[in-house]
């Protein structure tokens, strides 16, 4: 499957709200193939004006930082914080549990499926049968399945290897953003009506 490929039917998948099944290794192999290693996408005045205008008011730009995962996924680029966000949406669709872990320098998913924690690394895309915490206490599945050095240390360190709570990996920035989304749709709502009585009462006039 190429890039492409995968970026579509990743996108089409996030167009759902619920999903009837969730297959760890395929969905984690499908993120893996369709966001591409790269800074995170940002938001737009198209995107969000509102959005766009509190952050140029409050010279906050991380708040145009995308943390939505359609988003993500239609963009097709992302840091390994924004693939697991892709990834665990999908699995919060299918109705499993789950959470984001902060590692060294690094970010991975963990997922419940069938009441087991296993660790998924979309950026990577390798997928664990067990839990972080199994997974640093034996190197032997962890040096079997990476080959570049550099990453390992990322899991066995304990430094900051850390469940990441809330909505989003950014101080809840998803919610910041989710709650902007909704207030510009309220005033595009109220702006388009009161565009629509003011052309009625200038035709109104001009009739007379």
């Amino acid at each position: 499957m190429s890039e492409a490929t995968a970026n579509t039917e990743l996108t089409e998948l996030l167009e759902h709200e619920h999903l009837e099944s969730f297959d760890l290794e395929a969905m984690n192999a499908l993120v893996h193939r369709a966001i591409t290693y790269g800074n995170s996408p940002r938001l737009g005045f198209t995107d969000n004006p509102l959005l766009w205008l509190h952050a140029k008011r409050l010279v906050a730009p991380r708040l145009l930082v995308a943390k939505d995962a359609a988003i993500i996924a239609e963009r097709g680029v992302g840091l390994c914080s924004d693939s697991v966000i892709v990834l665990n949406t999908l699995a919060k669709r299918a109705g499993l549990p789950t959470r984001a872990v902060g590692l060294v320098g690094h970010v991975v998913a963990e997922i419940q499926v069938d009441g087991q924690w296993r660790v998924a690394d979309p950026s990577y895309g390798p997928v664990f049968d067990v839990s972080l915490a199994e997974l640093t206490s034996s190197r032997t599945e962890l040096l079997d399945v990476y080959t570049n050095p550099a990453v390992k240390p990322m899991y066995l360190s304990t430094a900051d290897n850390v469940v990441i709570t809330g909505v989003s990996l950014d101080n809840n920035l998803a919610a910041k953003q989710a709650t902007l989304l909704h207030d510009v749709d309220l005033w595009t709502s109220l702006l388009l009506g009161a565009c629509s009585i003011g052309l009625l009462i200038a035709a109104w006039l001009m009739k007379r």
